[in-house]
């Protein structure tokens, strides 16, 4: 029950659904959130 809390959940039940949106912010934690915004943290204050 403990791996199907939620990663591991929904990395293999929607692998091929949510394997490509969930994996990358599960594998990588930090890189995951610098990814999407990977190229507006350095340019955040140019965005904002």
């Amino acid at each position: 029950m403990k791996p199907r809390g939620g990663r591991i959940n929904r990395k293999e039940p929607d692998d091929g659904t949510k394997k490509p949106i969930k994996r990358p912010p599960i594998t990588d934690p930090d890189p995951g959130a610098k990814k999407p915004c990977g190229g507006r943290k350095p340019e955040g204050p140019n965005i904002p």
